[in-house]
């Protein structure tokens, strides 16, 4: 378990620091990313279709 004064210690590093403000800069960048890639389209979207259509192609020749 963690305590509290090591939760205190990370949460002011996160909200008073400049490294808080790149953790937070790239949770946001990776938050963009992640939601394009399984929008319509999307690389997550296309590789999941590629991955259905493969599996139905193998089933379909069996």
């Amino acid at each position: 378990l963690v305590g509290k004064e090591e939760v205190e210690k990370c949460i002011k590093m996160i909200m008073e620091t400049e490294v808080g403000v790149e953790l937070r800069e790239n949770a946001l960048r990776w938050k963009t990313l992640s939601r394009e890639a399984m929008m319509e389209g999307g690389s997550s979207d296309k590789n999941i279709e590629e991955f259905v259509q493969e599996i139905l192609g193998k089933e379909w020749r069996s």
